[in-house]
């Protein structure tokens, strides 16, 4: 943008300094009015046009490109949502407790890092070795009791050994410190700098912690929902956070339902997906889990069966 210098009130501030021509109280509102004009002229102030907003859609209708996803590796999840996980998007995994939502969030880590993906799980309640046990313990199908108690025959060593080439260790980052909304995001950021980010997954939401009062519980939730939201956002990638349930909804055993969320308003409102699972009955370490899509905002609900095994941590889908 050309500026005349005879209008810029910067030129004339200097030459009233040196000649005493002009008051300063004249000088100093141009000089305001020239800064709010050049702010006007320059700043942008957030909106988009219409009609940019409808030839960007068409622009996009029209390419042969898919909005990029990350699988799950549940295929019926994947097409009911899209084709897996997005970017700028935020996933909540909701269960009573033992039912299995970090293990399904560390079944969705090991796919994604398995196709080539780059992870930062942010850990609340296990540390890396535990969590890295239940990874393993998934690609290998070596059960963790067998890996604890040290009772591994040849073939089992042989096949965890083979797990380390089908998930590199470079693809994925722990973080047990990252206990604040702004802790994570300088922990996305610091991993996306050095090696690049693909996706986040956060175990649990309500073990983070705001900095700052507030005047509830229900208000501190609120905000550390929000921000994970808009970290999605911000970095345009996938966030995916698993939520505890109220215990009245744990009491009952009822097949759960949005509202049974623990201070669920502002989950429920800032969620882009929220997955629900409800076990079912269980033979010999084996359990069968209902996962009903809740809410999906840019997709279509309802209900899938999965198969747990609580021996490798491992989620399939059962056959239908």
């Amino acid at each position: 943008m050309a500026i005349d210098v005879y209008e810029n009130p910067f030129c004339i501030l200097g030459a009233s300094a040196q000649d005493g021509a002009q008051p300063l109280e004249e000088t100093a509102a141009k000089l305001r009015a020239y800064l709010d004009k050049m702010s006007v002229q320059s700043a942008s102030d957030g909106t988009v046009a219409g009609i940019d907003a409808i030839i960007d859609f068409q622009t996009w209708l029209d390419s042969n490109e898919l909005e990029p996803a990350i699988p799950t590796g549940l295929p019926r999840l994947d097409i009911q949502l899209g084709g897996g996980l997005k970017g700028g998007r935020c996933y909540v995994i909701g269960a009573r407790p033992g039912v299995g939502k970090s293990a399904l969030m560390g079944n969705m880590a090991v796919h994604a890092i398995r196709a080539g993906f780059k992870v930062l799980y942010i850990s609340l309640e296990m540390g890396a070795r535990e969590i890295v046990t239940r990874m393993i313990a998934s690609v290998s199908g070596v059960s963790i009791g067998k890996m604890e108690g040290k009772l591994l025959s040849d073939d089992e060593n042989l096949a965890i050994v083979e797990s380390y080439a089908l998930m590199p260790g470079e693809r994925f980052r722990f973080s047990m410190m990252a206990r604040t909304p702004d802790a994570v995001r300088r922990a996305a950021l610091k991993m996306r700098a050095a090696e690049g980010l693909d996706l986040i997954f956060v175990d649990y939401l309500q073990l983070l912690h705001v900095n700052g009062k507030t005047s509830s519980r229900v208000e501190a939730v609120g905000e550390i929902s929000r921000s994970l939201k808009l970290l999605a956002m911000e970095l345009g990638i996938p966030v995916v956070t698993a939520a505890q349930l109220n215990r009245v909804s744990a009491n009952t055993g009822a097949v759960p339902k949005l509202s049974d969320l623990r201070e669920s308003g502002s989950i429920e409102q800032d969620a882009d997906v929220v997955l629900l699972l409800h076990a079912k009955e269980e033979s010999f370490g084996v359990r069968q889990v209902d996962m009903k899509v809740a809410k999906n905002r840019q997709g279509t609900c309802g209900k899938t069966s999965l198969i747990f095994d609580g021996s490798t941590m491992r989620f399939r889908q059962e056959a239908v």
